[in-house]
Order: C-alpha cells, then structure tokens, then sequence
C-alpha cells in the first residue's frame, strides 16, 4: 500500500526539505541505501538506512549535524521500519 507523508524537519537535506511530499510504500523489502521511516524515540522519523544487519537496521540523517538517529538511539528492529521511499528517490548527498 502506498502513502503520502509530509516531511518534517532539517535531517534530510539537501535531499529531502521540510514540506516536501513523498510517496512511501509499506513493503517489507529495504536496503542499504534506502530512505525509510523508521519510530523511534516515540515518533516516526526520515532517516537512510546505511547498515542492515541480523534483522536490525542503523539509520542516519543526511544532515547529520541537524539529525537525531542511531548515533543517539542505537540500532533499530527492522519491525519498527514504517515504510520506505518510492518517490523521488535520492541519493545521499555526496
């Protein structure tokens, strides 16, 4: 099933910028690299997902100076990844 969801906040720029839309799908299926919305810390957040590993995931903002991710909370379940980022797609800023 897809979404639109709104996003929120200076953790995903230049990539993603607060009030931009995007479409997320609910599929169980993500990778490295992918920019999904995981919750954590009682709320869902933006974040690119850069280790996968035994069912858990490590997740980072692009703007790591303004973010708030598994540098803070540690790695996350895999369960608590909401949806994942099918449009626009965008690589991390380099």
């Amino acid at each position: 099933m897809w979404h639109l969801r709104l996003v929120k906040g200076d953790s995903m720029l230049p990539a993603y910028r607060t009030g931009q839309t995007v479409l997320v799908s609910n599929t169980r299926k993500f990778d490295v690299g992918d920019v999904v919305i995981v919750f954590a810390e009682g709320k869902e957040m933006l974040k690119r997902i850069v280790q996968h590993e035994n069912g858990q995931v490590f997740v980072l903002g692009d703007n790591q100076d303004q973010s708030r991710d598994s540098r803070h909370y540690g790695w996350i379940n895999d369960r608590h990844v909401v949806a994942k980022v099918i449009w626009p797609r965008k690589n991390r800023a380099l």
